[in-house]
């Protein structure tokens, strides 16, 4: 069983590389123009979001914080 501090420490790093990775987004994201640049960089930036954020509330999820 983990413990509640290992488990809020987890969950911080996935939502801190996922905090990261949609900044890469926002970044990389839009011409001057408005139009969305590299697409595909930008779908693996917020893949990668994705993934962190689902991982992070899977341990939120299953710790018994009470």
């Amino acid at each position: 069983m983990i413990t509640k501090q290992a488990a809020s420490k987890d969950a911080r790093d996935h939502m801190e590389r996922a905090r990261l990775a949609l900044e890469s987004a926002r970044r990389d994201g839009l011409s001057v123009a408005g139009v969305l640049r590299n697409p595909h960089v930008q779908a693996a930036h917020l893949k990668v979001a994705r993934e962190e954020i689902k991982k992070a509330i899977a341990i939120i999820e299953r710790t018994r914080w009470q």
